[in-house]
């Protein structure tokens, strides 16, 4: 029996409570028929808009993590619905609870290092960015 969790993406695309990022990246997954994208082509692709609101998004459930709120609990859906898209955008078919966790922490560290990254603050080899391994992607710069 798996425990891998089961993806609508049509409920995703039309669930008007989800964060505008979640749904226009199950649209665009969808559309491109499940062919692969690595986690650097989709965190190099995000306008600084979105990958601002993702970096807010992470950062209030980190400071929300001990509030039970509806607030955290919607947060923290589109986190991992996001996540779970982009496991399955990679081309792995594991989304069971144990990998989904990882997955969600290297989501919020990925949209972090692309941050940086923006910021020259690191050199980011964005083709190393995997949520099937865990390779070295990012250096710091040291002038």
């Amino acid at each position: 029996m798996s425990d891998n969790l089961f993806l609508d993406f049509d409920r995703v695309i039309n669930d008007k409570s989800l964060m505008a990022l979640v749904r226009f990246t199950y649209m665009t997954i969808k559309s491109r028929k499940m062919s692969y994208m690595t986690p650097g082509e989709f965190f190099s692709g995000l306008s600084d808009f979105d990958l601002r609101a993702l970096l807010e998004m992470v950062e209030f459930i980190e400071n929300e993590k001990n509030n039970k709120s509806p607030d955290l609990d919607k947060a923290t859906e589109n986190l991992i619905l996001l996540s779970m898209c982009l496991i399955l955008a990679e081309g792995s078919l594991d989304t069971s609870g144990e990998n989904l966790y990882v997955s969600v922490e290297k989501t919020a560290n990925f949209a972090a290092l692309e941050s940086l990254a923006r910021k020259g603050v690191i050199e980011l080899d964005r083709s190393r960015m995997s949520y099937a391994d865990t390779q070295e992607c990012a250096k710091l710069k040291v002038e």
